[in-house]
């Protein structure tokens, strides 16, 4: 019985846990934004490879592909990370990346977005 509790437990903190950014599995939209495989690698990719001040708009473009709107107003390429569900099968929020740019396309600043809402 207890290796049957650990067996659940490794699983368990294994579905959970952070990983590793990969291009290739970023950008599938099924597995990456409702599978929530985007959400699982935000943080490697937040501390460890989008550089601000460094990293270029071609570069996060072959990194993250295209984005998922573009704010003109905040100036921000925003790319969808997760999408919420609860009991309902419409979404009752999202996780974003917003990506702020200068004028020569060097990255500035990210922020992550959460919002939530009653479908």
């Amino acid at each position: 019985m207890k290796q049957l509790l650990y067996i659940v437990l490794i699983i368990c903190f294994s579905c959970n846990s952070d990983r590793k950014f990969n291009s290739k599995n970023w950008a599938p939209y099924e597995s990456g934004v409702i599978g929530g495989e985007r959400k699982r690698m935000l943080s490697d990719l937040t501390q460890n490879v989008l550089k601000p001040s460094f990293t270029t708009k071609k570069e996060v473009d072959s990194l993250l592909g295209k984005y998922y709107i573009i704010d003109i107003e905040n100036k921000t390429y925003n790319y969808e990370v997760f999408e919420k569900y609860g009991w309902n099968i419409d979404p009752e929020g999202y996780i974003t990346l917003k990506l702020s740019f200068d004028k020569d396309s060097i990255l500035q600043q990210w922020l992550i977005e959460e919002t939530t809402f009653n479908p």
